[in-house]
């Protein structure tokens, strides 16, 4: 009781215990001065580990203030009270990986590899600041809402080049730590990457790659045996990530690869083969799938006539096409309701000043241009079909943040001088073409798709490729062909590998179609925050795609906030209800959230004691 009391006079007051660890007890808290959950780690300072303690607190607030990545946790605070040193951190709402895997075993190799990613690049970091963690385990990486990994405790870290104590007992997590600690020598950055490896072999396998318990028959294993691999080479496409396996778990720390940086780089050549790999395989029964995807699409009443309209207009609005506004507006007038909305628009306040006075198709044709012209005629088209047949919230509001990505993708692609922003909406609109007619023409292989990534924890790519035998973006890219989009178009909409880094775009049609999958992704983001922090998640999309769309933290909240703001004035336009649609409700609540946080505190607030 007499602590209780002190607590409710301090800043911080105790919720909960959450987790112990080697050198303290870690408490969830409220910061009542920011009015924030916190994560307090509380240093023991008695027992056997009284002299590693001491040592630990300073070093460990040292370490963790020196890091500012998406994927570690970083400290807030560090104070004393009452004789007992406590460092304050970021509270996550999460799970554990060791949590993950005692729970549900090994994972499919698809998850474990988007999860160890970040992680890898997170210590990247770490080690191109000189800071070793020395203690990374599965239960040092905590998972958060959307899957995104973020490491923490960096209790036994260390700066490179520190001369150890050789009167100390090897300190660690014993089933993760390397022959050097053993042996007294002096850790580096190969030791990190050992444990990463180790951690990397514990997701796959479900199990411990060391498999003694006790400290003798551990150390004689860790020292004297190296770790079979060869379990894991189940197939040819994990035999890339076996090879990269076997050069981070040498037992000779010259063997492994020497830092964190190093090990990315060979974590994402091992990633592209196994793609090449996969890709290689599946390639003729992907061409099957396809074709008979799209026989099955044909047989629709409905989708020849959606065709035919989409191919005309695409056609005579090509960059070869001779035809003039008076030839198009006779296609255009063929379609009453496409016409009724072309007219709508133009005399919409979108356009400004003329506002009102279009009066005829060719009229409204010359005025926005073949390209608006293309941009307009195929999302109403799409919109008017889809709305017509929508008979639930998910596809709506699968349509309404599709439009979204349309207008973020134009916004983005004018902000980094592409010349053809209106290009940009349709790439960025169509980026959910295939996923659009998967749910509208196949229901149940789309329940299936859902109960895949729902109950087994593999992506929607994943999922659809297994229903379908490709995945939405190869669908969707497949029927643009079919309703003969230009080559880069059809590119765009076939998208990039779910887990590969984005490169340097080797001409203006890459870039394009590296803005319409950013625009796409940020959309679907937006929707998936909950209650939880989003920066993170949006910091690792920013590092993504750095070197091809390369955008400031602050930008992301203005234009999708820009992007939503004319979602709604189109809206009316398309017949789009735009505010009974939950994901625009979710977004904007998320982009409000972003905004938020970027709002530098009022100057008379003065930092807390």
């Amino acid at each position: 009781m007499p602590a209780e009391r002190r607590a409710r006079r301090s800043r911080f007051l105790i919720r909960r215990k959450i987790g112990r660890g080697g050198q303290g007890v870690v408490y969830e808290a409220e910061d009542r001065v920011l009015g924030r959950t916190v994560a307090i780690k509380v240093v023991h300072l008695d027992g056997p580990g009284q002299r590693e303690s001491r040592r630990a607190f300073p070093r460990e607030a040292r370490m963790a203030a020196r890091l500012q990545h998406p994927h570690i946790i970083p400290i807030y605070d560090v104070g004393e009270h009452r004789g007992l040193p406590y460092l304050v951190f970021e509270y996550v709402q999460g799970r554990t990986v060791k949590e993950m895997l005692v729970e549900k075993g090994a994972m499919p190799p698809r998850r474990a590899l988007a999860l160890f990613r970040p992680v890898l690049e997170a210590m990247a970091h770490a080690h191109e600041r000189g800071v070793l963690h020395l203690d990374l385990t599965p239960g040092n990486i905590l998972v958060g809402d959307r899957d995104v990994p973020r490491i923490m405790d960096f209790g036994l870290s260390q700066m490179m080049g520190t001369v150890p104590d050789t009167t100390m007992v090897p300190v660690g997590t014993l089933l993760y730590m390397s022959p050097e600690q053993f042996d007294a020598l002096p850790p580096g950055p190969a030791t990190d990457v050992r444990s990463l490896a180790l951690i990397l072999f514990e997701m796959l396998a479900g199990h411990p790659a060391v498999t003694s318990r006790t400290l003798a028959a551990a150390s004689r294993e860790i020292t004297q045996q190296d770790i079979d691999v060869t379990p894991l080479d189940t197939g040819p496409d994990m035999t890339p990530l076996t090879r990269f396996l076997a050069g981070a778990l040498a037992r000779d720390p010259a063997q492994r690869y020497p830092n964190a940086c190093a090990m990315l780089l060979a974590f994402d050549k091992a990633l592209e083969e196994r793609r090449e790999v996969m890709d290689a395989a599946n390639s003729a029964p992907s061409e099957g799938a396809v074709e008979f995807l799209l026989r099955r699409l044909r047989r629709r009443d409905d989708f020849p006539a959606l065709s035919k309209s989409l191919i005309a207009i695409n056609r005579m609005t090509s960059k070869d096409s001779t035809a003039t506004a008076d030839q198009i507006s006779n296609v255009v007038l063929r379609d009453f309701a496409l016409t009724n909305k072309l007219l709508k628009l133009a005399n919409s306040a979108y356009y400004g000043r003329i506002a009102g006075e279009v009066r005829s198709v060719s009229h409204a044709i010359s005025l926005i241009g073949f390209e608006q012209l293309r941009l307009t005629a195929n999302s109403l088209t799409l919109v008017s079909h889809v709305k017509d047949r929508a008979h639930g919230h998910a596809l709506r509001d699968l349509l309404v943040r599709s439009f979204a990505a349309g207008l973020l993708a134009r916004h983005l692609a004018r902000t980094q001088g592409l010349r053809n922003a209106e290009e940009a909406f349709i790439c960025g609109m169509f980026q959910a073409l295939g996923e659009i007619l998967t749910r509208l023409y196949c229901p149940l292989e789309y329940e299936d798709i859902e109960a895949l990534v729902e109950h087994e924890g593999v992506s929607v790519a994943a999922a659809a490729h297994q229903v379908l035998g490709i995945d939405h973006a190869a669908l969707g890219s497949a029927v643009a062909r079919e309703w003969h989009f230009p080559d880069d178009i059809v590119a765009a909409i076939a998208g990039l590998p779910e887990d590969a880094p984005v490169k340097r775009p080797a001409d203006a049609c890459e870039h394009m179609r590296d803005v319409a999958v950013l625009a796409d992704t940020l959309c679907r983001e937006l929707a998936r925050a909950g209650n939880a922090d989003p920066a993170p998640v949006f910091d690792a999309l920013r590092e993504r795609f750095r070197e091809s769309v390369p955008l400031e933290a602050e930008q992301i909240p203005e234009m999708a906030g820009a992007a939503l703001d004319k979602l709604a004035q189109f809206a009316p336009i398309l017949g789009l209800n735009v505010s009974g649609a939950r994901w625009y409700a979710a977004a904007r609540q998320c982009v409000e959230r972003l905004s938020a946080a970027d709002v530098p505190p009022a100057a008379s607030a003065a930092p807390a004691a």
